[in-house]
């Protein structure tokens, strides 16, 4: 700015600063998101600096200059979102925000690990924390036969499995449960089946007990045993016989 004082016959002038309004500030379309973690979709400021800010509900904003930076951590629900454009002062900045709701994804609450014989069935209801269904597949073992192997649908696992081995084997089932509500797919999880092998029982030679006296059975093969008849009975007579299964 440049002026001339008459009286004094003087010149003078001064800087005047021009700043620039800020870009007007769009924080994009609502969202519905499965899950906690979403992208935003502010618009690129042509003149000033953006930054995103939690206004209600929460996440953790990974880049908050970023236009299109990823929000994780979202609380279950609605959350309100801003996006600010600002310059310098005295100019007033522009904000917008978007409401974006997270939808909690489905997890299995069944166990994720069972036992089976060889030769046995699975037999393993899938349960969820709110109404589902369910998609799971096996992985091939090599030296297993009978597990799934193909894409099914429902609520249980029932496969008989025969384990071809001399040592216990793995089955890996992966299941995905959907929410029936939301239609929110939860993330895949993995149920381990051990398929143990058939034991070979020795229950031990034919032998003769002393009359009156206890005798004690000796077997192998396994771990662990049940005899049957399970209760202890001493010889009476000297003709009695009796046969013990292992």
């Amino acid at each position: 700015r440049y002026w001339r004082d008459w009286s004094s016959d003087v010149c003078s002038s001064d800087l005047v600063a021009i700043v620039q309004a800020p870009s007007a500030a769009n924080a994009g379309n609502p969202q519905s998101v499965c899950g906690a973690v979403a992208t935003l979709n502010g618009n690129i400021p042509v003149f000033g600096t953006g930054t995103w800010s939690v206004i209600s509900g929460g996440g953790n904003l990974i880049s908050p200059n970023d236009p299109s930076t990823e929000i994780r951590n979202l609380s279950a629900g609605p959350n309100v979102i801003q996006w600010t454009i600002e310059t310098m002062p005295p100019c007033p900045s522009s904000s917008a925000q978007v409401t974006i709701v997270s939808i909690p994804k489905p997890e299995l609450t069944n166990p994720l690990n069972a036992i089976i014989c060889s030769g046995g069935t699975t037999s393993i209801n899938l349960t969820a924390n709110g109404p589902c269904s369910f998609t799971w597949l096996a992985t091939d073992n090599p030296n297993t036969t009978g597990e799934s192997t193909s894409l099914n649908n429902g609520p249980v696992i029932s496969n008989t499995i025969i384990n071809n081995s001399g040592s216990d084997q793995l089955v890996f089932y992966y299941v995905t449960p959907v929410s029936t509500l939301s239609n929110c797919a939860g993330d895949t999880e993995t149920i381990i089946v051990t398929v143990t092998t058939t034991p070979v029982i020795n229950a031990g030679r034919d032998t003769i007990a002393i009359l009156n006296q206890p005798h004690q059975l000796l077997a192998t093969g396994a771990t662990t045993y049940l005899w049957s008849p399970t209760r202890s009975e001493e010889h009476t007579s000297e003709l009695q016989s009796r046969q013990y299964l292992v």
